[in-house]
């Protein structure tokens, strides 16, 4: 693999957790190239990739620098030869994809079409009546902070921030808000929202909003590192 490295904590951080699992795989890392947040030109990168000659280039960039990293690597001839895969897929980033950079595997952390939950479909039905278009993750992420912050404050029966953090700890969404085939709540050790995570593969022939072909969902606390992992301790006012 070749991982060209968003140059921030976060990039950091994911970058060592996938050379991580590779390593346990018996994969290779042939390189992991810094790029500062906000990048526009990846040709230098880009070239030291093919060099490499990567069976896979793993983008952890997001918005328009994965935009235009995947376009650059398309106008490049990269994406016919070597698998691509991501940290994570976003519904707005393939959409503003030409379709010859549609390629790759992923995650997206919330995706519109699951036939077999009448809750999701509710939820889209009325979302495209307000908006017309699809809701992606981001419509997801601001529909549940809302209806958390709504349970939390109806829990603590306050609207101090402090009790209502407190009454967050451990709670779990109902169906309507968590829309996903496995429950979904915040963890009481750190505050993560342990949400489930929709892998798959970028659909290259796909039209909107047909961009994305979800094969498993996988629930957050088989995937997440316990707070005591990743080092993170919670301390209150007093």
């Amino acid at each position: 693999w070749y991982i060209p490295t968003p140059d921030y904590a976060g990039g950091h951080f994911l970058e060592a957790s996938f050379a991580t699992l590779l390593k346990q795989n018996g994969g290779t890392l042939l390189g992991n190239a810094l790029m500062p947040l906000g990048s526009t030109d990846f040709t230098s990168v880009l070239i030291k990739v093919q060099a490499a000659k990567p069976d896979v280039l793993i983008v952890l960039q997001g918005g328009n620098d994965f935009v235009n990293l995947m376009k650059q690597a398309t106008q490049f001839g990269m994406t016919e030869k070597m698998a691509f895969g991501y940290g994570l897929v976003e519904f707005e980033n393939l959409e503003a994809l030409p379709e010859p950079a549609r390629v790759g595997w992923g995650v997206m952390e919330w995706w519109w079409d699951q036939p077999d939950n009448p809750n999701v479909a509710n939820f889209v039905a009325k979302y495209r009546k307000l908006y017309t278009k699809y809701p992606t993750a981001r419509s997801w992420f601001g529909y549940v902070a809302m209806h958390t912050i709504a349970m939390g404050a109806a829990k603590a029966k306050s609207l101090d921030s402090t009790k209502v953090a407190h009454a967050l700890e451990g709670l779990e969404l109902p169906p309507d808000v968590a829309l996903g085939p496995h429950p979904v709540a915040y963890r009481e050790g750190d505050h993560q929202l342990l949400i489930t995570e929709f892998v798959g593969e970028v659909n290259s022939k796909g039209t909107y909003p047909h961009l994305f072909e979800v094969k498993e969902t996988v629930p957050g606390p088989q995937l997440a590192k316990s707070p005591a992992a990743k080092g993170c301790k919670l301390v209150y006012p007093a």
